[in-house]
C-alpha cells in the first residue's frame, strides 16, 4: 500500500504542569479522531520533576505509543519548540551529532525518536503541525482539559 493511500489519522496533544509547584506533577492530553471516531487520553500526574516542555512532549510520544497500526498520523501540538524540534530536523541533527545527552530533556528526545523510527519502519508517516493554543480549536481545547485532568489525578505515575 502507497503511504498516500493510509488511513489518515489526527492527533491533538497537549502538556499540562503547574511551573511553580513542580511537586503537583504534570499530565498530558491526547485526542485522537479517525474517521468520525474519537479517542480520549488522560494520564498523570507525572512526578519525575515535570516541566511544561517535558510534559508537552511527552504528550507526542504517548500518542505515538499508543497507535499501533500504520497510518499517515498528523499529530497537532500547541507547543512550537516540540513540532519545530521534530519538523525542522533539529532531533535528527541531534541524534547525527551525538548531542542528545547534552539537550534538555535528552532521554524524552530519545524515546520521542525511537517511537518515530518504529513507525517510519512499519511504515506509517509521522507529521507534527503548530496549532496555536486557546484560540478556540475544539481538540486542542479538549486536549487542554484532559491534560489538566490528568495533573490534577491522584493517581500518581512515577
Amino acid at each position: 500500500m502507497d503511504r498516500r493511500e493510509l488511513p489518515k489519522i489526527q492527533v491533538w496533544t497537549d502538556g499540562s504542569c503547574n511551573n511553580n509547584r513542580k511537586s503537583d506533577g504534570g499530565g498530558i492530553g491526547i485526542v485522537m479522531r479517525f474517521n468520525e471516531n474519537q479517542h480520549e487520553v488522560s494520564e498523570g500526574p507525572f512526578m519525575d520533576s515535570p516541566t511544561s516542555a517535558s510534559m508537552e512532549i511527552m504528550a507526542v510520544i504517548r500518542a505515538l505509543e499508543i497507535l499501533s497500526f500504520r497510518y499517515n498520523i498528523i499529530i497537532h501540538s500547541d507547543n512550537q519548540y516540540v513540532v519545530n524540534t521534530y519538523e525542522k530536523k533539529w532531533l535528527q541533527r541531534w541524534v547525527k551529532n551525538g548531542e542528545l545527552g547534552k539537550r534538555a530533556n535528552g532521554e524524552l528526545w530519545k524515546r520521542f525518536d525511537k517511537i518515530v523510527s518504529k513507525h517510519k519502519k512499519m511504515g506509517s508517516r509521522v507529521k507534527l503541525c503548530w496549532v496555536k493554543g486557546h484560540n478556540g480549536n475544539e481538540y486542542n481545547e479538549i486536549a487542554d482539559k484532559l491534560a489538566n485532568e490528568g495533573r490534577l489525578n491522584h493517581k500518581k505515575i512515577a
